[in-house]
């Protein structure tokens, strides 16, 4: 496959791709593309089309419908993300292919065209708002490789979405659910939980090694994710979600305990040595997400204290820190956000609660 790149002005190339032969006429077809930016842009480009044109993966824009074009979007996507986020990707682009829309050709499709399928879907607005994403990001790459000259999205306004109610316990609610789980099998998840904020994936991918009783240290390194019905081990979303979370005594002797009970209920299961802090007695490996949200639901049920999600032990943690006047940016190196303005954001509920905190200790002041 030949081509090459013309220079059009100071900061624009034409790349020149030679498409086989009309298998009809014979004559010679070309494939022109604009490329605004630097000589090596136009290169980069140049070389992209003739890949594409050798495997197979090029598609004449004009004749490429929106659903072909979101197959050949999602397939670009299948080695850049993880396989849980590809696996939720492919459910909403296989939405869109389900649409009017899709049969249209890309380049005459609407932002009218786009607003009528999403009201055509008839989701909450939560859902809405995942398959608008997917078309702005879908298309945004369209734009950007040539595909259209504008994407219809940047003129669809995103649904609106109410933010998910926060709800967390009270340090007392906290201790009855303890003390009401106290004998459950998975009390030491729910305790570390309320001790350290970490998140439920990142609990049930804890092993042994990961935990240092002489330091005094949870480090987090992975995250678990259910897959085709497999558990298997992922790296965290950010780096910063790559931690060290110090843990008190109380903690290093309750997880001691746990050890010692597990390492014997593991031997009479015939399992072994189980490297995992939290697992299943039926399969030796860490339990599905799913499965561990539904226990701790009917443990809180039936311990009496308010219904609340796993989640909202870790927002319950934050709230005793902040209430505690731990430093905002050590509380958001202890949850692994990637910013403490994301935990001022997420948190900014609570901050107005301690101004009266902040008025008494001016009396002290001495002036």
């Amino acid at each position: 496959m030949r081509g090459h790149i013309r220079k059009r002005t100071r900061d624009s190339w034409t790349v020149v791709v030679e498409l086989p032969r009309d298998p009809v006429t014979g004559k010679r077809r070309q494939k022109w593309v604009a490329v605004n930016g630097t000589k090596k842009e136009a290169e980069k480009e140049l070389a992209r089309l003739i890949n594409e044109l050798e495997t197979g993966f090029y598609t004449e824009p004009s004749k490429m419908t929106f659903g072909e074009y979101l197959d050949l979007w999602l397939g670009a996507m299948k080695n850049k993300v993880k396989q849980t986020t590809w696996n939720e990707y492919m459910y909403r682009i296989k939405r869109w292919k389900n649409t009017d829309t899709a049969a249209k050709p890309l380049q005459k499709v609407t932002a009218m065209d786009i607003e009528i399928e999403l009201q055509k879907f008839n989701l909450n607005p939560s859902r809405t708002k995942d398959l608008y994403v997917i078309a702005k990001e879908a298309l945004k790459k369209a734009t950007a490789t040539g595909f259209l000259s504008r994407n219809p999205m940047d003129a669809v306004d995103p649904p609106k979405v109410a933010q998910k109610e926060m709800k967390v316990w009270t340090k007392e609610e906290a201790a009855a659910f303890l003390k009401a789980t106290a004998d459950h099998k998975y009390y030491v998840l729910f305790y570390l939980a309320l001790k350290t904020g970490a998140r439920l994936g990142e609990l049930l991918a804890l092993q042994w090694e990961n935990i240092d009783l002489e330091r005094k240290t949870v480090q987090v390194k992975h995250s678990v994710a259910n897959i085709s019905r497999e558990t298997v081990l992922q790296s965290p979303k950010t780096r910063s979600a790559l931690r060290n979370i110090p843990i008190d005594e109380a903690t290093v002797n309750v997880l001691k305990n746990h050890k010692k009970l597990t390492t014997e209920r593991a031997l009479k299961l015939g399992f072994g040595r189980v490297s995992w802090v939290f697992w299943s007695s039926r399969t030796g490996r860490p339990l599905y997400l799913f499965s561990a949200s539904r226990i701790f639901r009917i443990a809180v049920g039936k311990s009496g204290v308010p219904m609340i999600r796993f989640h909202d032990l870790r927002h319950t943690h934050t709230t005793f820190l902040l209430e505690a006047n731990v430093h905002p940016k050590i509380i958001s190196e202890r949850l692994g956000h990637s910013s403490v303005q994301i935990t001022l954001d997420r948190y900014s509920h609570i901050l107005p609660n301690m101004q009266g905190e902040a008025v008494k200790a001016t009396k002290n002041l001495g002036f």
